[in-house]
């Protein structure tokens, strides 16, 4: 076939690949094109001719109705040519719409005057019975593209008269049509139950009329000898005279079957030819050139009936009437009150016979009868004699070239479902079973898609046997399967690079493919697994180390039996194997040529694509392929194989994040048990069992111990087992992937309400194995997770009250987290165990039990004294040497501490009691100072007394009881051991007894401790309460009254308790909120005489808090101001905005703001911290190092292990030395950018950007606090989700709340946090909380510590167009008390604030600028946490003075004097380096509470430049290098900066010094 004679639609540059599509679009050639042209035209005249005189009385249809059912039979004809798939019921137009076929019957379909014509009046016709059969021959060729719920349901007569004409009818053609008619009526389950009763009567005769047929036909054949049976004869022709066989086609077609002259001698036998000249030279058509008979020959018209047959309903033949019948007996096959009829017609029989196709001669009617086997082998008798007949034979025999092969294929997957039915066949011997697998191997790769996925079902329960197993893994099965699902074109990249879209019917049936594939892969992994612990069992037993070998799996199971009875065993075995092949490093063959092959990856694109397909039944075949990798992750190179990343058609991904999003069900079609599925996967790649795990770490310490010994290359090399070596790199990975968090997150879940507590012991196990990784520990044990109580708040009650058996799984899970966690063994109850009684359970259980065996002793003589054993309690107190008095009250001379009268020792015999008592029926009653212990809990004695305590008891009224519940030591753990009858040892010993009482006692203790004296058994014992003598005073006015006498180590504690009251009050002291547009932020100038407000529209503003006057404006961008930061020198500005380029910029501070630099693509720009010559800036998750005097960048960090941020808003900053980079997440070494030194953990969904601790041990992301020395999680703060950070100059306290974000891709008015929190960083304790009542914006800190300014919204924007001030900025004063008359009027301000706003001045002096002190008005509420005592004490010791102008709070406490003889030599360097880098500042001044003052100094005004700041040395603009950006606005045309004085600080201190 050339090129030109394909479709113009159909381009082969689309096929680059042999893909699979499983729709057969196969392209139309020229010929075909013309026919079905002819056809349509012809039709449409047809149909147009009727519809102009259907409505004439004297109107003859016959003539238009046979000529219509002549274009269907032609249609059909060129149809079948094509080969479509036989068990594809789909509208022909769907499969293949270049084909006449369906294109006819959409034509036909829409005429529906002409379709209700032909049902109602043409074939219900009575008078005319012509019509009638015409008609049926019409509705009979049109059946493949009917809806037959629809069309047969009305009129009612009309099924009715079907039946009528097939059960008695004078005319056979008429029979025929309508039993082919009614199969199309059965085929709805619904007309099966409302036709009962006539199918009864139906089928015996359709039976019986079925033998007649076949006892005619055969009578026909031997009447007409039938040439050549087999296809030996080809091979015959092939050797003989060509001019014998080269008879036309033409020639062939003319002549009828049965007038076909042959000679009265026996077919030729088959000639015995070498494999050289045998039956594979010979060229028989296969099903890819049926379309085409351009290689057809003499040969096709005898290989037609064996291949695809034929199909003509006009003139009806004995084989279509035998079609016909057998079509109506297949929809009544499967139901079971028919059988019996099916076994009186002898059914059996007749389809031995017809599946035989040496016998039916007609491969469509051998078709027919196996989907009418199909339907009856459903149930188990008649498939058990199917069997036992040799059916499975028969079926074997059929051509696999043929069409009947597909029904073939499904017969044998009915006979697979079946369990009995398959022992049986797995019985029939080594040869058929070879010939059976072959077989569906074959059609697995060759035969029609519904034979395709019959071979792949057919698998699905046939693999389950040894016996096919085996023989699947021979025969190359695993490749075969995989090629059948991964030649699917949506699984191939060529899908997405060439646009290879799919239509909706391929996306169907492919995705129909994907389920089968991968329910058999589940099948063939499952198998296998049971295989290999049987083999283990076999070689090693039951024994393995500790693990619990499967029950089901301790006896063999034969080769004819199914092991689908082990899959409720599946995970047990899965957690055996893994844990088996981990510790002996075993490999698993098939699972590798899986691996190699790659089926992982595929199973993962399939569960990663599945959710474009749009499939109702996605959970399943995702499920189907978790479960598959599930199986595999036993084997360790299929878990490094998830760490990977892969592309999957337009998804790159890994698999370990594709498991853990699915196990937490971020995507709402997440069903529970894909979830669960997912949460398996990460068990094995995470998880070991406990015993195994005690195996790897004591061969990793081992190995420790002999690399110190020895130093040899053999010892470090073998420092580590493989095991856990791949354990640590599944637990890293998984970091990574943020698996603490989502794993966390799973714990929590609550949906679905059926199977969410299973999903959380999965979830809990997966998190335990995490947590045996040290750092993961670590963190867990810092998270409220543990130390906030909540698994124990999870354990208390179940999701679902009626599945309690999961959550006593769950609650042994959560019990072994705790204590691989705690690394301390539970013994109470773990729901009430907190974290303070869990520690207090250690100490009790790690301390040592001494106590004085004397004391034992004269407990036993006073118990033999009771008893009636005078004479031996004296020789023991005689031999054992016993004083009258307790053994620990003796000193070393043996004299007592404390004498005690005669009268009250208490080792006297009770004179009550006699000798009688030793006969007495009763147990004796006996007094003991144990007994006492408990109503002596609270006396004031000490393990070691000093002094006795007296007490008299009665003998008879005290009873010795010992407590249910006993502590155990991890140390020293008890057995118990029950008696037998050879057995003469205690379970328990009387040492061991009294121990755990003294624990007990020990336990009640309210501050027990580990070392403790002996105890005593006379006295109760009590460990020493906490001694607080000598701690500082939480009364300030106290404190400050011993301040000077104060040793230096409390001086810091009183000074740190100072901070915290200061920081604990804020009075509102200015509001500002008169300009036209909205504010962003905020920021102090470096002498705290100026505020720096960012507006919205890109200006900054300088207020005098003085004066209130704007004394500066500069346009500084074209969008909002995100960010303000003043150099410490106060002679540079940076500033960034929020979207429009450039985002942000570098300004010089002289008169007015002078650009320097522009940073096109930082979103934010920071000064580093030590010195002024480096800025770092953020763009996404790269930060970017800046030289500050050349403009070059230095150096760009970003961690190539993700993609996308990590952070929500990511600001890269630097670590107070300057030597480390903390971006997204990731702490680097500023020297390099190679390698990251640490990769913190994401502990929360929404993760804000982190920062440094100004001290420099520290680094804050988020609510987490962690130490960058180790890396360890120091604190878990919940109230710095998602906040803004301040710090105070000395770093100690720290001012935080959640600001409000004025990007554009966000709304002004989006509602965020309306109060900002003070903390104290030594243990991040909320010092207070200031309610602000309306959401932040911005926050800022003065550099003297004095004042905090705060950008609040002021009122709801109108709309994202912003017209007029939304939000004003507010200035409180730190550590002052706010005025008793602000809550009165914040009601009063709210009310009238409009009227407030009309009537304020606009003087040029004051720009919207109020004092809050001079009024009532506040919007405020200071609502302080802190503790403290006398802080009212001390409201007019600080607020002596209300003026601004008085001492600030700082210098009446004296703080600053004595925190700078506590401060290391830090603070003092990094300013030293911050006053060198400017060449106008002085190097000698002296130390004040300002940065500012800091940075200036007196007498040294000679040495500042006339335009201040700082002059670099390639400054000038004529002589730098240009930039590397290509836009930089000219500040002569493009800066508009407008300023009434000097914004550098120095100017301004000279200016003001000349005046």
């Amino acid at each position: 076939m050339s090129m030109s004679d394909y479709d113009q639609h159909f381009d082969p540059d689309d096929f680059p690949y042999q893909l699979r599509s499983t729709s057969t679009y196969t392209p139309i050639t020229e010929q075909d094109s013309k026919l079905k042209h002819e056809l349509l035209s012809k039709l449409s005249e047809t149909l147009a001719a009727w519809n102009a005189l259907h409505e004439n009385i004297h109107f003859d249809p016959l003539p238009m109705i046979i000529q219509i059912a002549e274009l269907i039979e032609k249609g059909t004809e060129e149809f079948l040519k094509r080969d479509p798939d036989p068990l594809d019921d789909r509208h022909p137009h769907r499969t293949h719409p270049e084909s006449a076929f369906g294109n006819l019957l959409k034509i036909l379909f829409r005429n529906d005057d002409f379709m209700n014509k032909l049902v109602i009046s043409y074939i219900l016709g009575r008078d005319n019975i012509e019509l009638s059969i015409q008609s049926c021959r019409v509705l009979l060729g049109c059946v493949p593209g009917l809806d037959s719920n629809v069309v047969f349901s009305e009129p009612d007569d009309f099924v009715p008269r079907l039946y009528v004409w097939a059960k008695d009818s004078s005319n056979e053609t008429l029979q025929a049509y309508s039993m082919g008619l009614l199969a199309a009526v059965l085929e709805v389950p619904d007309n099966v139950t409302k036709y009962r009763s006539d199918n009864i009567v139906l089928v015996p005769i359709a039976l019986r009329r079925l033998k007649e047929l076949k006892e005619k036909m055969e009578e026909e054949r031997s009447s007409k000898s039938y040439p050549y049976t087999s296809f030996a004869h080809l091979v015959d022709e092939e050797s003989s005279n060509s001019n014998e066989a080269s008879t036309s086609t033409e020639e062939v077609k003319k002549k009828p079957r049965s007038v076909i002259k042959t000679s009265d001698e026996p077919p030729k036998k088959r000639r015995k030819t070498s494999s050289k000249n045998g039956l594979s030279q010979t060229r028989i058509p296969s099903l890819s050139n049926l379309c085409s008979l351009e290689n057809s020959n003499s040969k096709w018209d005898i290989c037609q009936p064996y291949l695809i047959g034929t199909h003509k309903v006009y003139p009806l033949s004995l084989e279509m009437y035998q079609r016909l019948i057998l079509q109506y007996l297949g929809p009544t096959g499967e139901y079971q009150d028919l059988l019996s009829m099916t076994y009186e017609g002898n059914a059996l029989d007749l389809i031995l016979y017809y599946i035989d196709l040496d016998k039916s001669l007609d491969v469509r009617l051998t078709f027919d009868t196996l989907k009418y086997l199909t339907c009856l082998l459903v149930h188990r008798k008649f498939a058990l004699e199917f069997v036992g007949c040799g059916g499975v034979q028969l079926l074997l025999k059929t051509k696999r070239e043929s069409l009947a092969t597909v029904g073939v294929i499904t017969a044998l997957y009915y006979i697979a479902y079946n369990n009995d039915v398959m022992e049986a066949v797995c019985q029939l011997g080594d040869k058929i079973m070879d010939e059976l697998v072959d077989f569906c191997l074959w059609c697995l790769e060759h035969c029609h898609e519904n034979g395709r996925s019959s071979a792949a079902m057919f698998f699905t329960h046939a693999l389950y046997y040894k016996a096919i197993l085996e023989r699947f893994d021979r025969m190359d099965g695993p490749r075969k399967l995989y090629n059948y699902l991964a030649t699917l074109s949506m699984l191939q990249d060529v899908a997405s690079k060439h646009s290879f879209d799919l239509s909706e019917e391929q996306v169907y049936t492919s995705t129909q493919c994907i389920r089968n594939a991968t329910n058999t892969f589940r099948t063939y992994v499952a198998a296998h697994l049971y295989c290999k612990l049987e083999s283990i069992r076999k070689t090693v037993g039951t024994k393995l180390g500790g693990l619990q070998f499967p029950h089901a799996l301790l006896t063999d199971i034969p080769a004819d039996k199914s092991m689908k009875q082990l899959e409720e065993y599946t995970w047990e075995c899965q957690k055996v194997l893994c844990d088996v092949i981990r510790l002996s490093n075993a490999s698993w063959r098939p699972i590798e040529e899986l691996r190699k092959l790659g089926v992982i990856k595929t199973m993962l694109a399939i569960h990663i694509l599945s959710p474009d397909w749009n499939m109702t039944n996605r959970s399943e075949m995702t499920g189907a392929a978790i479960e598959v990798i599930s199986v595999c992750c036993c084997l360790p190179k299929v878990q490094l194989e998830l760490v990977e990343t892969h592309t999957h058609v337009h998804t790159t991904a890994d698999g370990l994040s594709v498991l853990l999003q699915t196990g937490r069900g971020i995507q709402p079609e997440e069903t529970a048990a894909v979830r669960i599925c997912a949460l398996k996967v990460m068990i094995l790649c995470l998880n070991v069992d406990k015993e195994i795990y005690k195996k790897l770490d004591h061969a990793r310490h081992r190995s420790t111990d002999d690399k110190k010994d020895n130093s040899s290359k053999k010892s470090t090399r073998n420092s580590c087992s493989p095991a856990r070596i791949h354990l640590e790199t599944m637990w890293s990975a998984s970091r990574k992937q943020d698996a603490i968090l989502m794993l966390i997150d799973v714990l929590h879940t609550r949906t679905p309400t059926t199977d969410a507590d299973l999903i959380r012991t999965h979830a809990c196990t997966a998190l335990a194995g995490l947590a045996r990784c040290e750092e993961v520990r670590q963190l867990l044990s810092k998270m409220p997770l543990v130390a906030n109580n909540e698994l124990q708040a999870l354990m208390r009650e179940p999701v679902a009250e009626d599945k309690k058996a999961e959550h006593q799984m769950f609650c042994r899970e959560v019990t072994a987290l705790l204590e691989i966690v705690s690394g301390k063994t539970m013994h109470d109850q773990v729901k009430d165990l907190t974290q303070e009684k869990l520690h207090k359970q250690w100490i009790v259980e790690n301390t040592k039990i001494n106590f004085n065996e004397k004391e034992l002793l004269q407990l036993m003589i006073q118990y033999l004294n009771q008893s009636g054993y005078q004479e031996s309690a004296q020789m023991l107190k005689r031999e054992a040497d016993l004083p009258d008095f307790p053994g620990t009250r003796a000193n070393n001379n043996g004299i007592p501490a404390t004498p005690i009268k005669s009268s009250e020792t208490l080792l006297e015999p009770s004179t009550s009691t006699s000798t009688s008592a030793k006969k007495s029926s009763k147990p004796p009653v006996f007094s003991s100072p144990i007994a006492r212990s408990s109503s002596m809990e609270n006396d004031d004695v000490f393990a070691t007394p000093t002094s006795v305590v007296r007490s008299r008891t009665s003998a008879n009224k005290a009873v010795l009881s010992f407590p249910k519940k006993y502590l155990q030591s991890p140390m020293k753990p008890q057995k118990s051991y029950p008696f037998s009858g050879n057995e003469t040892k205690p379970y328990r010993s009387l040492d061991g007894i009294i121990s755990e009482y003294l624990r007990t006692q020990h336990s009640r203790c309210k501050n027990p401790v580990t070392t403790c004296p002996p105890f005593s058994l006379y006295y109760p014992h009590r460990c020493p309460d906490l001694n607080t003598s000598g701690m500082v005073s939480t009364n300030i006015a106290r404190r400050q009254m011993d301040k000077d006498i104060l040793n230096p180590n409390k001086r810091i504690v009183s000074n740190w308790l100072d901070e915290r009251f200061i920081f604990s009050r804020f009075r509102p002291i200015k509001t500002i909120n008169e300009h036209d547009e909205t504010y962003t932020t905020c920021s102090f100038s470096i002498d705290d005489e100026h505020v720096i407000l960012g507006l919205f529209s890109g200006d900054v503003h300088w207020i005098n808090i003085e004066s209130g006057a704007d004394e500066s404006v500069t346009n500084c961008h074209n969008s909002s101001i995100t960010h303000i930061e003043p150099s410490e020198d106060g002679t540079m500005l940076l500033t960034s905005s929020a979207f429009v380029r450039p985002l942000s910029a570098l300004w010089r501070l002289g008169h007015a703001m002078e650009l320097l630099h522009i940073f096109n693509e930082d979103s934010t720009v920071k000064f580093s911290n030590s010195s002024l010559d480096r800025i770092i800036g953020t763009f996404s998750t790269k930060a970017t190092l800046y030289d500050t005097e050349s403009k070059h960048a230095l150096n760009s960090f970003k961690c190539g292990d993700f993609d996308e941020p990590r952070h929500t808003k990511n600001i890269a900053s630097l670590s107070p030395c300057d030597r480390l980079v903390f971006n997204d997440g990731v702490l680097w070494d500023v020297r390099t950018s190679g390698q990251p030194l640490h990769v913190f953990d994401i502990l929360k969904e929404k993760t804000f950007n982190g920062c440094f601790h100004p001290h420099g041990n520290q680094v804050i992301i988020n609510t987490e606090v962690f130490d960058i020395r180790n890396y360890r999680l120091l604190h878990h703060v919940p109230a710095l989700d998602q906040c803004k950070i301040v710090f105070n100059s000395t770093g100690n306290m720290m001012i935080a709340s959640m600001c409000q974000d004025p990007d554009a891709e966000q709304n002004l008015d989006t509602i965020g946090s309306t109060s900002f929190r003070t903390f104290d960083t030594s243990d991040y304790s909320v010092i207070t909380t200031h309610d602000m009542k309306k959401p932040i914006l911005g926050l800022s800190t003065s550099h003297s510590d004095t004042m905090v300014s705060v950008v609040e919204q002021h009122k709801q924007l109108a709309s994202e167009y912003i017209v007029g001030s939304a939000s004003q900025c507010k200035i409180f004063s730190i550590g002052r008390h706010r005025v008793a008359g602000d809550d009165d009027g914040e009601e009063e301000e709210e009310e009238n604030e409009e009227d407030e706003e009309n009537n304020r001045s606009d003087s040029d002096d004051s720009v919207g600028v109020h004092s809050d002190e001079d009024d009532d008005g506040s919007d405020d509420e200071d609502r302080s946490n802190s503790d403290e005592s006398g802080e009212d004490d001390m409201d007019d010791y600080i607020d002596m003075d209300d003026d601004r102008n008085s001492l600030s709070v700082f210098e009446a406490l004296g703080r600053l004097g004595d925190l700078e003889e506590s401060d290391d030599d830090y603070d003092a360097e990094s300013r030293s380096r911050s006053r060198s880098f400017s060449t106008s500042l002085s190097s000698d001044s002296s130390d004040s509470s300002s940065g500012w003052e800091t940075a200036s100094g007196e007498g040294n005004d000679e040495e500042e430049q006339e335009e201040g700041g700082v002059q670099f040395g390639n400054m000038d603009r004529s002589n730098s290098e240009e930039p590397d950006d290509s836009y930089e606005p000219d500040p002569q045309n493009d800066i508009d900066s407008r300023s009434s004085t000097a914004l550098n600080p120095h100017l301004r201190r000279r200016n003001q010094n000349s005046q």
